[in-house]
């Protein structure tokens, strides 16, 4: 038993990784942001059958799922609908 530590950083902070801070994580206190400024950005699940699931506000005060990536199944699942907007 002991208590989970964590750390806490202040609104403005910024978490930045590489020698040349080439890729950051900032929370405004209105926003937060994941950065990144050389090569690509991956966002892997070794788990087994895991999946990356997305969640957002569903505009009424709740947390919906919009899609996941189902590792079981190999497929993406699009739980809320999607559409194109064409702008010109």
């Amino acid at each position: 038993g002991g208590a989970n530590p964590f750390t806490v950083w202040p609104d403005n902070a910024y978490i930045a990784l590489g020698s040349n801070h080439d890729t950051t994580i900032h929370n405004t206190g209105s926003e937060a942001q994941i950065n990144n400024y050389t090569g690509s950005l991956t966002i892997t699940q070794h788990q087994d059958d895991g999946n990356i699931i997305f969640n957002c506000d569903n505009g009424s005060g709740g947390v919906h799922t919009y899609f996941h990536v189902d590792g079981g199944a190999d497929r993406t699942i699009f739980s809320r609908s999607t559409m194109t907007i064409i702008t010109s």
